[in-house]
């Protein structure tokens, strides 16, 4: 099976808000344009989305993509690392896919070094803000962010709103970020080439 089929039965296979609007296509489609070598993911759950880029590494012959999460250690929606590795597994990529156990904001304090970077973390406007103050160097440098949300829909239809959480576009200017795809929960890019 293709990689854009196994995207597509994915979407009934690994529980995401991406698989809703098939953004994992979106993501896998991304990372085969960019042709990164060092990918990182903040944030990984059930796998959906390393899944996707995993998939994309593969057809673009090179680049590994390391995961990290806080598993069952995080308060809300969570999954151990064994079933995320399971499913990993049962797709192929475990030789492309690393997991590991971080805080994505200790990651962002002493990061490695990576060419896209993906952040599904409960992202808020304040996490977002913090993550590109941390990382603003390696953005400057060529480095991509891509993340979940960012749109107006996700800050006025999601928990943000309901609990009172910063807007993510409330950070938009200073972040410089765009909006790539605007359908539920939205995907955006923190990059130079957004800024220019």
């Amino acid at each position: 099976m293709k990689s854009r089929e196994l995207i597509n039965s994915l979407n009934n296979a690994v529980t995401s808000s991406y698989s809703k609007n098939d953004l994992g296509l979106v993501i896998y489609d991304y990372v085969i344009k960019r042709k990164p070598k060092r990918v990182v993911e903040l944030g990984t759950l059930h796998g959906y989305s390393a899944i996707c880029m995993g998939l994309a590494l593969r057809d673009n012959g090179f680049g590994k993509l390391t995961c990290y999460d806080l598993w069952d250690n995080y308060e809300f929606i969570h999954t151990s690392m064994t079933s995320t590795a399971d499913t990993i597994r049962r797709y192929g990529l475990d030789d492309i896919i690393t997991l590991k156990t971080g805080n994505a904001l200790k990651w962002c304090k002493n990061p490695d070094s990576f060419d896209l970077l993906h952040v599904d973390i409960s992202n808020d406007g304040e996490k977002i803000r913090k993550i590109y103050d941390l990382l603003s160097g390696q953005v400057k440098e060529g480095s991509e962010i891509l993340f979940e949300g960012g749109t107006k829909e996700r800050d006025e239809t999601s928990w943000i709103k309901t609990y009172g959480f910063m807007p993510i576009e409330s950070v938009k200017e200073e972040t410089g970020y765009c909006v790539i795809d605007d359908r539920w929960p939205g995907l955006s890019l923190i990059s130079e080439r957004s800024n220019q």
